[in-house]
């Protein structure tokens, strides 16, 4: 039945779309507590740092939305041994060829850019911190807006295998985009985001932090279900 809700809101002709018609949808991840019950706590056990009977068994979960309704389009779940990346990865099938797929740092990754973009899916996500080497400016397009190549590290993820991690290309295309947030009270942080969407011209710096902005609404989804 949400399958079926799902699909026809996604097809809803009022969803918002990017510049030249590119459907958007969100990705988040979050933990809730459970009642305590043997099964429960067999699936999904409560943090190693708590005494047993202490507390509450804990589920890992990460959703997809859809950023013009805010539906929930599927849901992945598991323990917290489980991290939201390998979560992430089980709902690959969600997204449709031509899609954007939104996200925080936490879904950022090479390997994810490159086969999400063989499926014909463009990703906008925050760039991770520590992402500060292994990288060569080619272009700078304007101020903080330029066209990097990623490198791809000697260190092969667990998730995939030999053959697969020879099979990625050496180098990634992707543009950085940074910008500041500017919230009344709080202090100015700076953002860089990492898009495969490399058309400036479609896709202006500007309309990727505004688009970036709306990703928080995908906790206020977590939250309302």
């Amino acid at each position: 039945i949400n399958a079926q809700v799902a699909m026809r809101i996604k097809e809803a002709p009022a969803a918002r779309r990017l510049r030249r018609g590119r459907r958007v949808k969100v990705v988040d991840g979050s933990s809730l507590s459970i009642h305590d019950t043997k099964q429960n706590q067999a699936l999904y056990p409560q943090p190693s740092g708590q005494k047993p009977g202490c507390g509450f068994p804990v589920m890992r979960i990460v959703a997809v939305f859809s950023l013009a309704s805010g539906a929930a389009l599927s849901l992945a779940r598991s323990a917290l041994s489980v991290g939201e990346r390998a979560l992430f990865r089980r709902l690959w099938d969600t997204f449709e060829p031509g899609e954007v797929v939104l996200a925080d740092a936490g879904f950022c990754g090479f390997a994810e850019y490159h086969l999400l973009m063989q499926r014909g899916i463009d990703c906008v996500m925050r760039n991770h911190q520590r992402r500060k080497k292994g990288l060569t400016e080619l272009e700078r397009i304007g101020k903080g807006d330029r066209i990097i190549e990623w490198h791809k590290t000697t260190s092969r993820p667990a998730w995939l295998s030999q053959e697969q991690w020879h099979a990625l290309p050496k180098r990634l295309l992707v543009r950085e985009v940074t910008f500041s947030i500017d919230v009344r009270g709080f202090r100015t942080h700076a953002v860089t985001l990492a898009t495969t969407l490399l058309d400036h011209r479609a896709f202006p710096a500007q309309a990727l932090a505004e688009l970036y902005a709306t990703r928080w609404k995908a906790e206020l989804y977590l939250r309302e279900i």
